[in-house]
């Protein structure tokens, strides 16, 4: 599954809508959106905010990360 489907089935999980998520996030709701619909990936300071306010393990990313970087 790629970021922006874990990033939306872990929004709906905690039963937040958009708004919700950037404010426990401590995010701009713009980029939750962005986010969401793969407009766009975070920084990595958003990324922590992530992974610690929907209490995700940095492992489930792994798909993220090896579709969008180059492992060298």
């Amino acid at each position: 599954m790629a970021f922006k489907d874990n990033m939306k089935n872990a929004r709906k999980n905690k039963g937040w809508n958009q708004k919700e998520a950037a404010e426990n996030l401590g995010i701009k709701v713009h980029n939750i959106g962005a986010y969401e619909e793969g407009r766009a990936e975070p920084k990595f300071d958003n990324l922590q905010k992530i992974i610690s306010g929907y209490s995700i393990n940095p492992v489930d990313l792994h798909t993220f990360l090896y579709e969008n970087y180059q492992v060298l």
